[in-house]
């Protein structure tokens, strides 16, 4: 059919009933339902078929992929302009901009009946929405700038954990907040406890939890000055959690006045009509962006400056404007082609992934075939209902489409693997029915195997492509969940139709995957975040860059290659001195150890070392080595596994700690007050190195202390473990090597206290609550990659998985955090690098606490409710909130004044083994040891000259973003890998009934109101479970007792147990004790 020819059937079919027509026509082409079930005369199903042939016409006839671009609207204060005539730009593009000018597609319902759509009696087509609500309980919730406590009450968190945003907001800041439509400005105001306040452009005020960032930020748009006059009218107390992300008027009763507002309001809608002309001026290029940044086979990253610049054709970064920025950004997070990168830290290092256009054509490809499909069936529908055939050439599309059968065979599998495994409707997999008649090979089994898989038929390329496009929607998160692209993956499976009962959504379609075998029925979607950089990310660029890491490190593990030693002329042999390393029994990479050294005839002074591997000496910038630990920042510890910075073949096997190994050595000459007297760096070799585990030494020194609480309970689920034998290196405590510890231990006590001097710190009150890591066991013998799109598979056996747990107490909380020797040891050399580099003029990665007025404030603030505090819940509420803001850390190439550890400056470098960062700063330490040692000991004191450094401070600043958001991403995986088995043990547990769970638990509420969920809930801690975090949702009795409030004790009865989320629920079902803050 010709364009002419189409747009006369189109004039044709709107000739009557326009307005009714185009309304279900709406409807049905952005696959947008209306809340009710609605009826379709059977007489509209003709001209719907119509224009899905002319939509599946232009579809066809595209040859390259185009993203899901959304542009802006026009400005709500001008008016919108006029579309150009059919005559003048074709039907095609007439069509496409009336539908951009409707109201901005939300992800769609899809038709519920496909594959064949259900007739009622009376011959009507009834189309019903989908229980839709994925987007605000995924994965991604936590990256959007909402409060996450997973880092903040594990073991693995660090003392600098980071829930507010770095470089905080500022009054003033203007911040990008997307809704369903637009990007929205919005001021912000000021923080209030836990809760951020914003002004939006609409005249009215948002609330949102403080660790919101925003999307995008414009700094200092107004001064504080201009914002003194509203601050009357807002609320001056935290307001209802229920009204967290709801623009809302000031007060019931009215709002700002016009003109105390008018100016600042009339500022903030010139910038919004700024970027509303911005993005009218570049349509053209902002439409074809995608197209004009991306590499044809391969994605690659770029930062907002960059994508900026090169659409919007600007030479030099330097001229992007505010404007620019923000209309180029609003357009990238609608355009599929598009993803966002850096986590919770994007606002402040806005990267993106920019997907390759063979990866958008795939995606096209999929899309193309589903609406075929789409287009096929109701032309079936049709059919049947007027008696008739269906038109031939569509009925050969069908024929000739990859998902009926896609759907027939995927049907199998699920059909086979439900014989084996049971699914819940939270979309929750169960373990196999009867694992003691699970047959394994006996060679497998001698191994200690415990699952097995066995493949059943095949993918054909076109099926991979599809579930290509479903792993991107569920587990990779590649797809905007705004668009009608984001639809299509809701429309497969109600068409696959194994899922009545269960949402529609990227968590039933990750139960999906793994019923059909792609995945197993254990994955952790959380090895796909492409935010991670880890191997299994599927990460095209970590991978090409972990392989030839691996082919350097087997050339210099074979000897086929052998780098150079840059510190060979200035290494000093350490002989016999012994070197105390403290670490687990099995560790395999020991980045350092400590000495202590007698200075004869005085008693009050010692030399202090810390040893460091060495490996920046051996390694060069640009190496292959190299560029593969700089993607990845750190090695990332998993619960199950370790994915190593560094390949095991050098770093256990060269650098790693050990007789006869390279070292760098923090030297400094102590007091017994804590008074440093020298420090100096020393490159050198050390052949004495004695392991301890961090138990020894406590046992050693008599600091290990009883715990209070209640004796521990152990959940298992699984056969019984399998024997691991892990090889142990600690070795027993000397006399000597006591003597030694015990001094260092006073020394590093001595310094601590002298260091921090008047400071009052949270930590001087309070532990973190440590949640213990389960143990997996889970041999990989006989079993393949726990994702392959290969085929389908069938997975008998699961892991064993078990956790030992106390009951939380609160009053053991309440003490005095214990430090170690080590981690005194590493401070103190850490201190010592910061000021050795201050001095030196280095520029390095220099960690501070960068604390704007408003967090001193905040800080404030906390330490007020904790001296005024009477029960123990607000104790540790007020002393948690304290806590998190006091390990708010930065990273400057300037000194930065670490507010916490009481120093003017701190650079970690004592684990180059597995932070890039530390490695980074040898590279530094040594150019700067090596131009000293040709010009003279402290020569480079108060120099200005850095030609000599691999890394300059320009080059820094560009890195410093980048590595921070990633290390922490990287953080926040290790606690998510520990939080995925802890609720894969739970929900075997809960729904399956391998273990017993407590019939109720008790919950201490520390948070009032979830925003990022869809039901009103707050957030408590599991007292059975260490303090583990659950969702308590507000219920009928929560409702009786004036609502969920932090300090509560509630009695509880699990509710649900989600592994896609990683969360437990609860219902409330009594208060058991509530005292009210002082």
């Amino acid at each position: 059919m010709q364009d002419h020819q189409g747009a006369r059937v189109l004039r044709l079919g709107l000739g009557t009933g326009y307005k009714e027509f185009s309304k279900t026509l709406s409807i049905l082409l952005n696959m947008s339902l209306p809340p009710k079930t609605m009826q379709i005369p059977s007489s509209k199903i003709r001209w719907l078929t119509i224009l899905r042939i002319l939509q599946g016409q232009m579809h066809q006839k595209r040859t390259e992929s185009a993203p899901d671009t959304y542009p802006l609207s026009p400005s709500a204060f001008e008016v919108a302009p006029k579309l150009p005539s059919v005559g003048e730009v074709g039907i095609r593009e007439h069509l496409r901009l009336w539908q951009e000018g409707q109201s901005e597609p939300r992800a769609a319902a899809p038709l519920s009946t496909l594959p064949g759509l259900r007739l009622s009696s009376s011959g009507e087509i009834s189309l019903s929405q989908s229980i839709e609500n994925d987007s605000v309980d995924t994965f991604d919730d936590a990256m959007s700038g909402e409060e996450d406590d997973d880092a903040l009450d594990s073991s693995e968190a660090d003392i600098e954990s980071q829930p507010y945003p770095q470089n905080s907001l500022e009054p003033g800041d203007v911040v990008q907040r997307h809704t369903s439509g637009e990007p929205i400005p919005a001021i912000f105001i000021r923080y209030l406890t836990d809760q951020t306040q914003f002004y939006s452009m609409t005249g009215k005020f948002l609330v949102r939890n403080a660790s919101f960032g925003g999307d995008f930020v414009v700094r200092r748009m107004f001064s504080p000055q201009e914002l003194d006059p509203l601050l009357p009218y807002l609320p001056s107390r935290e307001v209802d959690k229920q009204s967290f992300d709801q623009v809302q008027a000031i007060s019931p009763s009215q709002e700002v006045p016009r003109d105390i507002a008018g100016a600042l309001l009339e500022k903030l809608r010139g910038f919004h009509r700024a970027c509303a002309e911005a993005h009218r001026q570049h349509l053209g290029r902002l439409v074809r962006m995608h197209s004009l940044v991306a590499y044809q086979k391969s994605s690659r990253e770029m930062m907002l400056v960059e994508i900026a610049s090169v659409v919007l054709q600007k030479a030099d970064g330097e001229e992007l404007t505010d404007v620019m920025l923000w209309t180029t950004h609003a357009v990238l997070s609608r355009d599929m082609g598009f993803q966002r990168l850096n986590g919770r830290s994007h606002h402040l290092a806005p990267l993106w992934r920019v997907n390759s256009l063979a990866r958008l054509q795939k995606y096209e490809q999929v899309r193309i075939w589903i609406r075929e499909y789409q287009e096929g069936v109701i032309s079936q529908a049709t059919a049947l209902n007027d008696h008739a055939s269906p038109i031939d050439w569509q009925q050969d599309l069908m024929d000739n489409n990859p998902i009926p059968q896609f759907i027939e065979k995927t049907r199998r599998f699920i059909q086979d693997s439900r014989k084996n495994r049971s699914v819940v409707a939270s979309s929750n997999i169960g373990p196999s029915r009867d694992p003691s008649r699970v047959r394994i090979a006996r060679k497998s089994l001698e191994h200690g195997a415990i699952a097995h898989e066995t493949t059943l038929t095949r993918f054909s390329s076109t099926e991979k492509k599809i579930i290509s496009f479903l792993k991107s929607w569920c587990l990779t998160l590649e797809i905007p969940a705004t668009g009608n692209t984001w639809s299509l993956g809701p429309i497969l499976l109600r068409a696959i139709g194994r899922y009545d009962g269960h949402e529609l959504n990227a968590r039933t379609a990750h139960l999906f995957l793994m019923e059909v075998g792609v995945c197993a029925p254990w994955d952790d979607r959380n090895n796909y975040n492409a935010d991670m950089r880890i191997p299994t990310s599927h990460d095209a660029k970590t991978q090409q860059l972990f392989y030839t890491a691996a082919r350097q490190a087997t050339a210099i593990a074979q000897g086929s290659e052998t780098p150079d030693d840059s510190l060979a002329n200035l290494r000093k042999d350490w002989a016999n001195m012994a070197v105390y390393a403290i670490d687990s029994a099995d560790a395999r990479e020991i980045d350092d150890g400590i000495s202590i050294e007698k200075i004869e005839g005085d008693e009050s002074i010692f030399w202090v070392h810390v040893h460091i591997a060495n490996p920046s000496a051996f390694i060069q910038p640009g190496d292959a080595v190299e560029r593969y630990a700089a993607r990845m920042t750190s090695t990332v510890y998993m619960t199950e596994t370790v994915y190593p910075m560094l390949h095991p073949r050098l770093s256990q096997a060269r650098f790693s700690l050990a007789n006869d190994r390279p070292v760098l050595t923090v030297s400094i000459k102590l007091s017994v007050d804590g008074e440093i007297m020298e420090r100096k760096l020393t490159p050198g070799w050390i052949h004495n190195l004695q392991r301890f585990t961090a138990t020894q030494v406590s046992q050693a020194l008599g600091n290990t202390i009883a715990s209070p609480q209640a004796p521990s309970h152990v959940f298992k689920v699984g056969r019984s473990m399998g024997a691991t034998v892990n090889p142990t290196h600690s070795t027993p405590l000397n006399s000597t090597a006591i003597s030694d510890l015990r001094t260092l231990q006073q020394l590093g006590r001595a310094r601590r206290i002298k260091r921090a001097g008047s400071l009052e710190s949270a930590y001087n009150h309070m532990q973190r609550i440590l949640i213990p890591d389960p143990h997996v066991y889970i041999q990989r013998d006989g079993l393949g990659p726990t994702y392959s799109s290969v085929g389908g598979r069938r997975f008998t056996g699961d892991p064993a998985i078990s956790w030992e747990v106390q009951e939380l107490d609160l009053n053991h909380q309440l003490g005095s955090a214990q430090i170690s020797v080590v981690a005194d040891m590493m401070v103190l050399a850490c201190e010592v690098v910061g000021d050795w580099c201050s001095e030196r003029n280095i520029p390095a990665l220099y960690r501070g606490s960068e604390w704007n007025t408003t967090l001193q404030v905040l800080v404030e603030g906390y330490k007020a409710k904790f001296d005024a505090a009477v029960s123990d819940e607000h104790k540790f509420l007020s002393l948690r909130a304290w806590s998190r803001l006091e390990g708010m850390v930065t990273q400057n190439s300037m000194p930065v004044p670490h507010r916490l550890l009481g120093v003017p400056a701190y650079i970690q470098a004592t684990s180059p083994l597995r932070r890039y960062t530390d490695m980074l700063v040898h590279w530094q330490l040594q150019a700067a040891l090596l131009h000293e040692a040709r010009h003279g000991r402290d020569s480079l004191i108060g120099s200005r000259d850095d030609s000599y450094l691999p890394f300059s401070r320009a080059r820094l600043d560009t890195l410093i973003p980048n590595i921070d958001a990633h290390d922490r991403d990287i953080r926040l995986l290790s606690v998510r890998s520990k939080d995925h088995w802890i609720i894969q043990l739970l929900s075997r547990a809960f729904y399956f009934k391998e273990a017993m769970l407590p019939a109720v638990v008790d919950v201490f509420m520390v948070q009032e109101h979830l925003s990022s969920t869809s039901r009103l809930s707050g957030r408590g801690l599991l007292k059975q479970f260490n303090g583990y975090r659950t969702q308590v949702l507000h219920n009928d009795v929560a409702q009786r007792e004036g609502g969920l409030k932090a300090g509560d004790w509630w009695q509880c009865r699990i509710e649900e147990v989600d592994t896609y989320n990683q969360g437990v629920v609860c219902l409330p079902i009594r208060l058991l004790k509530r005292e009210v803050p002082a």
